[in-house]
């Protein structure tokens, strides 16, 4: 195993200062330097393509391909339930691992722990920006750059020299993994009805959930195996593939225009967002995500270097709530379905424990 725990002399004194460092090779180095440049490289790019659509607009959207009137084939919708599933893999998979990843990196605890959190943030503001320009350039250029945006940064994350450039990356990430709208835009757009389309985003979110309990599994085992950069480099080569097949396979499924001018603009579609209704249904999300972000950025520390166990221990512990989220949701569909009580109803009842705790 790669560290060691420090206990101190006295009760409850815990360091982790014999956590051993990786050794720095000679092609770790230039992979350090490479990913660097490549970063500079992506913010540059970026940059650079902001200016020009605040100088001459967004590109036009290509028509909607006709074939997408002919429903989602397997092979897409098994592809849009990967894109879903491994952009939450990517943030879980290395959690376990952050204590190592601090001592590799000289990163302090609360700079790793804010990189799960910084992801999250960045992934949640940039997916209403991302959602608004896909409705206007389309889902299929929207979608081959994010996923060749999160191959770029994985692999960037997977040789970083240290914790800055490690944030670095991560926040390259976070805007790669804003394609996750574009995900649900994209189911919508091959099915019409309601039903259908109810039941295929249930599917790609069901496949969101095993990944999370899969991702810390991975994540832990490997890094005592490979170390933790292993994972991230697996991670480029799965998004760099996904990359390839959108680019190949991907027909153009954003609905042409048929509305008034304003009713197809950005600013309307945030102002549909904006009021109470759906600002509600969105702190209301908050309240239920947060907690789990802060247990998933501390958890490996408090096993590890409170408790002395190992990155195994923190996978499974990580899994466990997972597991448990996920039985809270079917016994709560299920109490739903018996009880006839409406959505609205079965919020409130489940959103009573949290005002008294």
């Amino acid at each position: 195993m790669k560290f060691i725990i420090d206990h101190g002399n006295h009760a409850g004194q815990v360091t982790y200062q014999h956590y051993q460092p990786e050794k720095v090779t000679h092609l770790l180095h230039f992979l350090g330097q490479l990913s660097r440049g490549v970063v500079i490289l992506l913010y540059f790019c970026l940059l650079m393509m902001v200016l020009a659509w605040l100088l001459y607009g967004l590109p036009k959207k290509a028509q909607q391909d006709e074939r997408v009137k002919d429903g989602c084939s397997k092979t897409w919708w098994i592809f849009l339930c990967s894109t879903y599933g491994f952009v939450y893999f990517s943030t879980d998979q290395y959690a376990p691992s952050l204590p190592q990843m601090g001592v590799d990196l000289s990163g302090s605890q609360w700079l790793m722990s804010a990189t799960v959190q910084f992801n999250c943030i960045t992934k949640a503001l940039m997916g209403l920006v991302i959602a608004g320009i896909s409705d206007h350039v389309g889902r299929r250029p929207v979608m081959v750059g994010c996923l060749s945006l999160l191959a770029m940064a994985s692999f960037c994350c997977g040789c970083a020299p240290n914790a800055d450039w490690f944030l670095a990356s991560r926040f390259l990430q976070g805007l790669g993994e804003s394609v996750e709208p574009v995900v649900f835009a994209t189911c919508r757009d091959y099915f019409a009805k309601p039903e259908d389309r109810m039941m295929v985003i249930t599917g790609v979110q069901l496949v969101g959930s095993v990944a999370q309990m899969v991702a810390p599994i991975f994540g832990g085992f490997s890094s005592i195996v490979f170390g933790w950069r292993f994972s991230f480099f697996c991670l480029a080569l799965l998004w760099g593939s996904h990359a390839a097949y959108a680019a190949r396979y991907m027909l153009e499924s954003c609905p042409d225009s048929s509305g008034e001018k304003e009713e197809g603009s950005y600013f309307f579609g945030l102002r549909k967002i904006f009021t109470p209704g759906p600002l509600c249904l969105l702190f209301t999300e908050c309240c239920a995500v947060v907690p789990f972000m802060v247990f998933t950025s501390n958890i490996g520390y408090v096993t590890q270097v409170n408790y002395g166990q190992s990155p195994i221990t923190t996978s499974f512990c990580m899994l466990s709530w997972a597991v448990i989220d996920a039985i809270g949701v079917i016994g709560t569909q299920c109490l739903q379905s018996t009880s006839g009580l409406s959505i609205p109803q079965m919020s409130r009842i489940m959103m009573a424990p949290r005002k008294k705790t």
